[in-house]
C-alpha cells in the first residue's frame, strides 16, 4: 500500500492528467488486474487488463510478468531457482494462465473490432498508429521527454520519436 500511496501522490502523476493523459486510469485497471490475480479471479483480472490495453497500448509490457505470476511456485522463487517456479509442476500452458490470456486477448481484440466498426481507419491510426510517428512531448512519462522536447523542431526528430518508442 506504501508504494501505491507514493505513486499517486507523486507531484508528476497528479499533474499529468491536467494535460489530457488518462495515465492514471490506466494504472488503476493494472492494479484492479493485479488485486484480482491475487484474488484467482483470473476472468475478472483479464478483463481488466485487457481494457488497460486498449486504452493504452503500453501495459502490453506487463503481460509476461502477469502471465508468469499466475501458477508460479512461489518456494522455488525464494530458493532462487526462478526457470522452475515459472514452469512449476503444473507445466508452463496452464489452465488459469490460459484463461487469462484468451480473456485478455479477447477484451483488447473485441473492443479493438468494436471502435474500429464504429470509427474506421481513424480509430486504428489515433489509437496505436499513431504512436509511431508523434512528436508529442508534453503528454507521457517517457524517460526520454526532455530529449524530445528539446529535438521538437529539428529535421530528425520524428526518427527520434520512433527510436525512443521502440524500447
Amino acid at each position: 500500500m506504501t508504494f501505491v500511496s507514493c505513486w499517486m501522490f507523486n507531484p508528476m502523476i497528479v499533474g499529468m492528467p491536467t494535460r489530457g493523459s488518462n495515465d492514471n486510469i490506466i494504472s488503476l485497471l493494472i492494479f484492479i488486474a493485479l488485486y484480482f490475480l491475487l484474488k484467482r479471479q483470473y476472468i475478472l483480472a483479464g478483463l481488466s487488463y485487457g481494457l488497460s490495453v486498449h486504452f493504452k497500448i503500453y501495459p502490453i509490457i506487463y503481460s509476461f510478468a502477469l502471465y508468469f505470476f499466475i501458477d508460479m511456485d512461489r518456494s522455488l522463487i525464494a530458493k532462487g531457482q526462478t526457470i522452475k517456479a515459472i514452469v512449476s509442476k503444473k507445466g508452463f500452458f496452464t489452465k488459469d494462465r490460459l484463461v487469462f490470456t484468451f480473456v485478455s486477448a479477447g477484451t483488447f481484440i473485441g473492443l479493438t473490432t468494436f471502435f474500429y466498426l464504429i470509427y474506421g481507419y481513424e480509430f486504428l491510426y489515433e489509437a496505436y498508429l499513431y504512436h509511431f510517428i508523434r512528436k508529442d512531448h508534453r503528454h507521457n512519462n517517457s524517460v526520454y521527454f526532455y530529449m524530445i522536447y528539446q529535438l521538437f523542431d529539428a529535421q530528425s526528430s520524428t526518427l527520434v520519436a520512433v527510436l525512443t518508442f521502440l524500447p
